[in-house]
């Protein structure tokens, strides 16, 4: 007559707390290379992220928990590393895709912008490409010191032939404007 009461079902995790562990990990990067796109994470810097990537004495960049894809058509399923190093001159691009790391890119940026088309390796990016003072667009490559530029309000496009990655949009992306091939006003 008087039985037990069941015990009350374990609350079920709530999604908050994927979002917290994620962000413990680090900010979300995704990095693209000639051949690859990596997600990862990237342990916050204290620093302006842009003006950390141009440091010419720390030449790499370390993304923990990554998922790599082949930007290839042959390319076969991603494949995960616990961390992968990568020499900052083979970064195409990095792409913060949380509002942490936006903010940090975000830090340094020149105040203008000018809409353009860069061919960066196998990317084309149409962007805000962001010069210091009123410096116009031909000559950023004359001004704007270090390995990396600022581009805002992206659209990226994979021009490897037969290619599964996606075209991406970015508010900001840190462009190797080393590997730019050629660029153009829009």
């Amino acid at each position: 007559m008087f039985a037990k009461k069941p015990a009350p079902a374990a609350p079920q995790p709530k999604p908050q707390a994927l979002t917290a562990s994620a962000s413990a990990a680090g900010w979300p990067m995704l990095a693209l290379t000639q051949d690859y796109g990596l997600m990862g994470h990237l342990a916050p810097v204290d620093t302006p992220l842009l003006g950390w990537l141009n440091i010419a004495n720390q030449p790499t960049v370390l993304l923990t928990q990554c998922q790599m894809q082949a930007l290839g058509g042959q390319s076969l399923a991603a494949e995960a590393a616990p961390e992968v190093v990568l020499p900052k001159s083979a970064l195409v691009a990095l792409m913060p895709r949380d509002e942490a790391g936006q903010r940090s890119a975000r830090l340094q940026l020149p105040p203008q912008g000018h809409r353009a088309a860069l061919t960066v390796g196998p990317f084309l990016i149409r962007a805000n490409v962001r010069v210091p003072g009123d410096i116009s667009l031909r000559n950023v490559y004359n001004t704007a010191s270090g390995l990396m530029v600022a581009v805002t309000e992206a659209e990226i496009h994979c021009q490897v032939p037969g290619t599964k990655f996606p075209d991406l949009k970015a508010e900001v992306v840190l462009v190797n404007k080393t590997l730019v091939q050629f660029y153009h006003p829009l």
